[in-house]
């Protein structure tokens, strides 16, 4: 990231911001609105992190994040379904309640920008408080990705025709290699646009940025140096909780398509 701004770890600055348009921060001046950046994946174990000793998995850039702030090896959640638990974080509670925490940032002065997917977090038709989005959601044609996409590949007609071409799914196990150019990449675009947020907006005012991905959540379509190397690597075993009867379930999923 550009070393102009200073990015924090969301959850280490999650109390101050959640005050920051109360009279305690803002009478302490804009020197304690930090820059907030929320990097969101889907569908990421804790434990698939190098930080914390996986035998395979290598993660530098968010070892740097674990190793200079704070890592929390026991976190839970009160409902780990997507969709109740993205909107309960953004919503800041669980049940769901109002105003949302993007919202009461954007009040205090922050610029709030949401780069990636959106999908579970906001309202229908609505914004949930960020002042900008830039979406880029993987499975769904015509958002800002999809377009910047078409744009630049023509051939590949829309992600959801690249996803199809490539014989993978948004829920099921098939892997196969990204077959477009790396910058075209979901995930890498994602975190093109992040930089490019961070460059663009004014160093005076403080960010609070989201960075979401879709991955590493079906599809399933790494580029290829990391579909070659871990495709030949000799991965731990798959945990499994004992209070499913695995030996019943079929590699195919049930009939609505989930994996178990």
């Amino acid at each position: 990231m550009p070393t102009s701004r200073q990015l924090l770890s969301f959850v280490a600055l999650l109390a101050c911001a959640l005050s920051v348009a109360s009279s305690t921060c803002a009478a302490s001046g804009p020197a304690l609105r930090p820059d907030i950046l929320l990097l969101m994946p889907d569908q990421w174990r804790g434990d698939r992190l190098s930080a914390v000793g996986h035998p395979v998995v290598k993660t530098p850039t968010l070892d740097r994040l674990a190793n200079g702030g704070a890592l929390f090896r026991r976190a839970y959640s009160t409902c780990p379904s997507t969709p109740v638990h993205k909107r309960s974080r953004r919503l800041r509670a669980f049940p769901i309640k109002h105003p949302t925490f993007p919202a009461l940032l954007a009040e205090a002065g922050y610029a709030t920008v949401l780069v990636g997917r959106n999908m579970h977090q906001n309202a229908p038709n609505k914004s949930i408080g960020y002042q900008r989005e830039l979406l880029g959601s993987t499975d769904l044609s015509d958002d800002d990705y999809d377009r910047a996409l078409r744009a630049a590949a023509p051939e590949s007609r829309d992600i959801r025709a690249v996803i199809e071409s490539l014989g993978v799914t948004t829920n099921f196990w098939q892997a196969k290699p990204w077959a477009l150019p790396r910058e075209l990449h979901p995930t890498v675009w994602v975190a093109a646009r992040a930089r490019s947020v961070i460059t663009e907006t004014a160093p005076a005012r403080p960010l609070f940025l989201t960075a979401s991905f879709y991955a590493p959540h079906p599809p399933l379509f790494p580029p290829q140096a990391y579909f070659e190397k871990y495709l030949a690597a000799t991965l731990p075993t798959p945990a499994r909780g004992a209070w499913v009867k695995w030996d019943a379930l079929s590699p195919d999923g049930d009939r609505n398509g989930h994996r178990i």
